[in-house]
């Protein structure tokens, strides 16, 4: 009796162990397979691919016409599948941490997504396609290196968060002024030295500005975003009154030199009526 359930007890521990084995052995993209076969089965809107040292991901993703939330975030990913595109109903979409230096074009079907994460890739131009999803509230561009924000961007008119911050930006377009919903503006360790006017009227909470050349005194920084816009505010009129005040000057030296190279030539034409007489 002892023996059969020693035998017993083998067989169930046996079945509980290939499993296991199985499943260490299975490689990321295999993984994901069976994950996404999972999500169809159960007709899921939550999938996780996120954290398993994926290079591509499998075109069967395309098959979750459902799925509103999507972790791809940490894998090894330099590119997606076109198939990303029939997930027309996402609302959530994590890209960060991989190296993805470009975005499909098929990515503006994506016309339902609220949240786009993207930082912590290798962008060194902004994605045009982006500027397609009209619908988006959170857009986070961290750690990139992206050098221009093209002036489409004004068409996200539903957008609450833009984070650019540890990129080499060093200018923005006007039409960022056009966003009178962005409330949260992160622009930190690029390269500013100047910041538009419109995007100073913007109602934003909170403006992440520091280690720019136009860094505001720390003293600025810890009194909030209402101090640290006025203090934008006040530098950029200085700079502006610094500009006109300029312009005077330059016109006024250019207006004397022309009065006094017309006083010349008036008097060689004088002397040149009296020495002819």
């Amino acid at each position: 009796m002892k023996q059969v359930i020693r035998v017993s007890i083998l067989s169930i521990c046996l079945l509980w162990l290939v499993p296991l084995e199985a499943q260490e052995q299975a490689t990321p993209y295999e993984i994901a397979i069976q994950r996404i076969e999972e999500a169809k089965l159960t007709d899921a809107t939550d999938l996780n691919l996120s954290r398993l040292n994926l290079t591509e991901v499998p075109p069967e993703i395309g098959q979750l016409n459902n799925l509103r939330h999507l972790e791809l975030f940490e894998n090894n990913l330099t590119s997606l599948p076109i198939e990303i595109s029939n997930l027309t109903e996402l609302r959530y979409l994590s890209l960060a941490v991989n190296g993805l230096q470009s975005l499909p074009a098929e990515i503006v079907n994506l016309t339902e997504l609220r949240q786009l994460h993207l930082h912590g890739n290798h962008l060194e131009t902004f994605p045009i396609e982006i500027t397609y999803l009209s619908n988006l509230r959170w857009l986070i561009l961290n750690g990139n290196g992206i050098s221009d924000i093209p002036p489409e961007i004004s068409n996200l008119t539903k957008l609450n968060g833009l984070h650019l911050s540890n990129n080499n930006l060093s200018t923005l377009p006007i039409e960022v002024g056009e966003l009178q919903n962005l409330q949260y503006l992160g622009l930190s360790y690029n390269q500013f030295s100047d910041i538009p006017l419109e995007i100073l009227e913007l109602n934003l909470i909170a403006l992440f500005i520091d280690n720019n050349p136009i860094s505001p005194p720390q003293e600025i920084i810890d009194k909030g975003t209402c101090a640290i816009v006025a203090y934008l505010n006040n530098n950029s009129l200085c700079y502006l009154k610094r500009l006109a005040l300029y312009a005077i000057v330059m016109s006024s030296i250019t207006l004397v030199a022309f009065g006094k190279l017309w006083k010349s030539r008036h008097k060689n034409k004088s002397k040149r009526k009296v020495s002819s007489n």
